[in-house]
């Protein structure tokens, strides 16, 4: 009865979705508000800020702050010495270098050499370093002190000195333009390595100024970055807010593994602009005390999904600060949708509409558009859409694909292929409905578990290898499980060892299950449904033994929700996650008076070897002096907020 004009018509041969309805949806909630970007770079906004305002806090790092002068004439500086190395125009530069303002100012000196900047993760394994600089074609590595970086000799910045910020000479370098490439971010790799994203400065000035059209609220004033260097989440708190001339707050990893201390940083530092993944803010707003976030406008959630019990706890503790929800793959300069969220709605939270400036397509099977309602795989169009991967043309061509959807698109104008299937709500918001593929989120980190998978075959005892993700309850962070088969399987122990060699801790599988041979479908593939649920615990549990070995477990077994630990369950397997761990550092730092970290617990999940840490991080501090006195928090429901 709808459709009248197809009587007589087989069913295959009637259009659900008409075109004058696809033209209604191109033309409204695919496409984001109007916007051109200007063709000004991010690094001559923050130059004109050195020149008109010299002396204002450009970024501050344990009560020290750099000035825009300060920063602007370190950046120079650093240029100067790449280009006496012979760091030329187009090159790339790595940086090795922890969260600290040098290595700021060492990003925007590698950009004003002319030069994309490659962030390296200094924690990772030396095999993951040395792919992503011979696949990145990464001749020089920039660090703050002389080392040796994956068979590179670094160029040390230490002591560097700061000359006074002069007038750009018109016979001098020109600073990069929108067509130079900007930075390459290696994320996670189908393919068994990490594959490095380009994004050039037409990209990156775009994506400051479709965030300053999409919040026209006033300038950034002062940013809280939580995110790591080697993150793509780290790029809008850097760039957008030197670009508008603020302060740059940087926190120390001490502050970061702990919600009351991040909590209270926020304070002191009077930040007024954050973005966190979801369950790290939920940990922060349980570890506030009132008046802790009163200084915030604004707080963008992103990097996984967000709970309207997280929006219901963020309405009622701070009503007058905004709340985000942002999506956005490393393809598409960080962001692509977003949602002003009501506190006060129901039903699962959107990821919204597009920014401005960009269309955003939900595509189904035949790459035509889907209609309303309907799950489909998220394109994504714009200026921000990124220049591909680097040295990977048919995995570039496989995923951005020619813009045919969006009208008036330009020549040469590319879709992004996300590979993320969502749908559209009857309020023409985009609804998130998980992935196509093997790709997964744990704690924020984006993961391909072929990566994993792939790393374990190196090792020559392992024949078959698939990972997995598990949890060990509804409530409980997903964990990853390796299957592995062969002639003469190496203990868990040693597989997980393998894996630390090749992959960053937050890869690492957390239970490993030996088989004889991998279960497979008739086709020969491996048989996912048929792998067996990883045991989580030791069969004969072994009582912890000594005062921090059951500090450990109590505070586990409290924030775990769960019974009696024993001595060699692994935190991971029996339900925790990063963030959860988070909460175990805070807790123990005030119970046992020492400053344990969260990568202790990363790279020693079992309770033992963790508590073996932190008895060494104990003897290393001295006597014991009298513990902080705790602060009296928001009363907030924690075991409702574990990751």
């Amino acid at each position: 009865a709808q459709f009248p004009q197809a009587a007589g018509q087989s069913l295959s041969q009637v259009d659900p979705f008409p075109a004058s309805a696809q033209a209604a949806l191109l033309e409204g909630p695919c496409r984001g508000a109007p916007l051109v970007w200007s063709g000004q770079t991010v690094l001559a906004r923050i130059e004109r800020h050195a020149a008109e305002r010299p002396g204002a806090p450009a970024v501050t790092f344990a009560g020290d702050t750099l000035t825009y002068s300060d920063l602007v004439g370190t950046a120079q500086a650093i240029a100067a010495r790449l280009r006496d190395e012979g760091v030329a125009q187009g090159a790339r530069v790595g940086l090795h270098m922890e969260r600290t303002p040098l290595a700021i100012a060492a990003i925007l000196g590698i950009m004003v050499a002319g030069a994309a900047y490659v962030p390296l993760d200094v924690a990772a394994p030396d095999a993951r370093k040395a792919a992503i600089l011979d696949d990145g074609a990464v001749d020089w590595v920039v660090s703050a002190d002389p080392q040796v970086v994956a068979g590179r000799s670094a160029i040390a910045l230490a002591d560097l000195p700061t000359p006074p910020v002069s007038p750009r000479e018109p016979s001098g370098p020109a600073l990069p333009q929108g067509q130079d490439e900007a930075y390459v971010i290696f994320t996670s790799g189908s393919t068994g390595r990490p594959k490095g994203v380009s994004v050039g400065h037409d990209n990156l000035g775009f994506h400051v100024e479709a965030r300053q059209a999409a919040y026209p609220d006033g300038p950034i004033e002062r940013f809280l970055l939580t995110f790591s260097l080697t993150f793509d989440g780290s790029v809008t708190g850097l760039f957008c807010t030197l670009a508008d001339g603020g302060t740059l707050v940087l926190p120390r990893a001490l502050d970061m593994d702990d919600p009351e201390r991040m909590a209270a940083l926020i304070a002191r530092e009077a930040v007024t602009h954050t973005i966190m993944i979801p369950s790290q803010w939920a940990l922060v707003l349980a570890g506030a005390a009132p008046g802790d976030l009163a200084s915030l406008k604004s707080v963008v959630v992103a990097g996984e999904a967000a709970s309207r019990d997280l929006i219901a706890r963020h309405g009622a503790l701070l009503p007058s600060t905004r709340l985000i929800n942002e999506y956005g793959p490393t393809e598409t300069t960080v962001w692509a949708t977003y949602e002003v969220v009501r506190t006060d709605a129901a039903g699962p939270v959107p990821i919204g509409s597009p920014i401005p400036g960009t269309s955003a397509f939900v595509v189904d099977d035949r790459g035509q558009l889907a209609p309303p309602g309907t799950v489909g795989e998220l394109w994504i169009g714009g200026p921000h859409v990124a220049r591909g991967y680097v040295g990977a043309p048919s995995l570039t061509d496989a995923r951005f694909v020619a813009d045919r959807l969006t009208p008036g698109a330009p020549e040469g104008a590319r879709l992004y292929r996300t590979g993320d299937r969502v749908s559209l709500t009857p309020a023409g918001k985009l609804q998130f409905h998980g992935r196509a593929d093997d790709q997964v989120k744990v704690s924020g980190y984006r993961i391909e578990l072929d990566e994993v998978a792939t790393a374990l075959l190196t090792d020559p005892r392992i024949e078959e290898a698939v990972v997995v993700t598990h949890r060990a309850s509804a409530s409980a962070a997903p964990i990853l499980v390796a299957h592995v088969a062969g002639a003469s399987v190496p203990s868990a122990d040693d597989v997980q060892q393998h894996a630390r060699r090749h992959l960053p801790a937050y890869m690492v599988p957390h239970r490993v299950v030996a088989h004889d041979r991998l279960p497979k479908t008739a086709a020969g593939k491996v048989d996912r449904q048929r792998l067996p649920a990883p045991s989580l615990n030791p069969v004969d549990r072994v009582a912890p033994q000594g005062p921090t070995e059951e500090a450990v477990a109590e505070a586990w077994s409290d924030i775990l929700g769960i019974g009696d630990v024993g001595r060699f369950d692994d935190f991971f397997a029996i339900g925790g996650g990063s963030l959860a761990g988070m909460q175990v550092i805070s807790r123990l730092r005030r119970a046992l008076n020492v400053e344990a970290e969260l990568v202790d617990l990363l790279e020693a999940p079992r309770l033992a070897d963790f508590a073996a840490r932190v008895s060494t991080a104990k003897a290393r501090q001295g006597p014991a002096t009298a513990a902080p006195k705790r602060r009296q928090r928001a009363r907030v429901d924690l075991g409702a907020l574990k990751s």
